[in-house]
């Protein structure tokens, strides 16, 4: 299933999910002598990073996180979850950096916000046809990314997520059960940065948010997880079968 820039590969199971997504992760990285920026999600898509990294040269790559949940308890923070992955551990081996990110504890999460998108946009202007390449997930609330739903105010929705000036956001997510603080990139970055990504969308407590996702109509405030929609490319692997309508719109 096609729905824009958004592929919905369907597996037979939980397992198969990871298997599929990780082989298509690894090929995203085809053309050879160009500058990566790899932005990482935590949650079910750290999975995806349960494979080694393989046998090419990663000194291109550049490695960062897509989302942070600002907290310095490694059971909590996205980044130190990632790091111990075997994709992380054996992509460094082979010549990848990680890309800079502010510590919590010696910033607040406004001066981590600042720095951290000035960091993507020195990325982006010293590696203007530089691919920015993702791994992405899906709440059973609809969110992805650290981008978290407010239906009953799509205003403060497009302030906090979906101003076209800003790449990141940093925002305190009262709803959020792991981490209430958290430093994610916005809307229009996914939207005017991103090449490619990999989702996996796992379990029936995510059988709505499907629905919602694949729905003819919706919107992002409801449902951020429709930006994968307008994004040039995203692979979606999950185990649920999902009929709708053809037609679909934000």
């Amino acid at each position: 299933m096609t729905r824009g820039g958004l592929q919905v590969i369907t597996v037979e199971n939980e397992a198969a999910v990871y298997a599929c997504a990780q082989q298509l992760f690894a090929g995203l990285f085809e053309l050879p002598d160009t500058p990566y920026l790899v932005l990482l999600s935590g949650g079910s898509s750290l999975r995806i990073l349960s494979a080694p990294w393989g046998t090419i040269s990663a000194e291109y790559c550049t490695l960062g996180v897509l989302d942070e949940r600002w907290s310095a308890d490694p059971a909590v923070s996205n980044w130190q979850q990632i790091i111990a992955t075997p994709w992380h551990r054996s992509a460094v081996a082979n010549g990848a950096k990680n890309l800079s990110f502010p510590i919590p504890g010696e910033l607040s999460l406004e001066q981590a916000t600042k720095q951290y998108e000035q960091t993507l946009r020195s990325w982006r202007a010293a590696h203007p046809t530089g691919k920015i390449i993702i791994t992405l997930g899906l709440g059973a609330d609809g969110h992805t990314a650290g981008i978290l739903p407010l239906p009953g105010n799509p205003e403060q929705f497009k302030r906090q997520f979906a101003d076209d000036t800003c790449w990141v956001a940093g925002h305190r997510a009262l709803n959020a059960p792991a981490c209430v603080e958290r430093v994610t990139v916005t809307v229009p970055f996914l939207l005017t940065q991103v090449v490619a990504g990999v989702a996996v969308v796992v379990g029936a407590a995510k059988e709505g948010a499907m629905h919602a996702l694949l729905a003819p109509t919706g919107n992002l405030a409801a449902t951020p997880g429709r930006v994968m929609l307008k994004m040039p490319q995203v692979l979606l692997v999950t185990d649920q079968t999902i009929e709708t309508e053809s037609d679909c719109c934000l």
